[in-house]
């Protein structure tokens, strides 16, 4: 039985590097490429990611759009990955969205909807909106 290191690693090339894999679309398919330190070498992919720190963390890019590479690469939870994601959503956010969010809020606030209601309608609608609402 392999470790959950060498099986991240083997899942990240695969996903990366094999047309063929279901996932491929989603990673290879969009340019994501894993760097020939790692692509060559588990040793080195371990070197420079370390081990996994439990059972519940998965390997992440903190750049969705960047390769696989020393960097941009962690071990993060499912939670932290969400927000990642969100992240990414971030620098969409317009003048026409900001808009959008003022009236939400006028409309509820005319309903008497509580603030922690009115966020999580926006977050449904629109988390870029929302992270800049919110100040994250």
């Amino acid at each position: 039985s392999q470790s959950a290191e060498w099986r991240a690693w083997a899942a990240m090339k695969s996903r990366s590097l094999n047309p063929k894999h279901k996932a491929f679309p989603n990673y290879g398919g969009r340019g994501i490429r894993v760097c020939d330190r790692w692509a060559d070498s588990f040793s080195s992919f371990l070197e420079d990611v370390g081990l996994r720190p439990n059972e519940v963390c998965s390997l992440d890019r903190v750049n969705n759009d960047g390769n696989y590479e020393p960097g941009n690469v962690r071990w993060a939870t499912s939670t932290q990955q969400a927000r990642n994601k969100d992240r990414a959503l971030r620098h969409e956010f317009t003048v026409d969205d900001a808009l959008l969010v003022e009236r939400l809020a006028e409309g509820f606030a005319s309903q008497s909807v509580g603030l922690l209601a009115l966020a999580a309608k926006i977050r449904a609608v629109a988390p870029a909106s929302l992270a800049l609402v919110s100040g994250d």
